[in-house]
């Protein structure tokens, strides 16, 4: 039993995706919050308090996406098309 616990298959998870992973939710939490503020009606104490408040869940669901992509160039590509999507309903809207 031992042996089969200390024979498992290490994470396919390179340097390269975990930075990207943590590069890339950070910048999709930050900007979801964005147009989610953006479509709130009200002054700007009432705009900013659910951004403050669900920036750190939203970096957290961002992140998992990310980190279960195949590929390192699979999370580039979900960062870049996410990244396109959001800032065309920030400039349209």
């Amino acid at each position: 039993m031992y042996k089969k616990l200390m024979s498992e298959q290490k994470s396919k998870i390179g340097f390269a995706h975990g930075i990207l992973t943590i590069l890339g939710s950070i910048v999709l939490g930050y900007m979801v919050m964005m147009v989610f503020s953006k479509f709130i009606p009200g002054d700007y104490a009432v705009k900013i308090m659910p951004s403050v408040i669900l920036t750190p869940i939203t970096i957290s669901i961002c992140a998992i996406w990310l980190l279960f992509s195949k590929t390192t160039f699979a999370c580039i590509m979900k960062t870049s098309i996410a990244i396109i999507i959001l800032l065309t309903i920030l400039k349209v809207f």
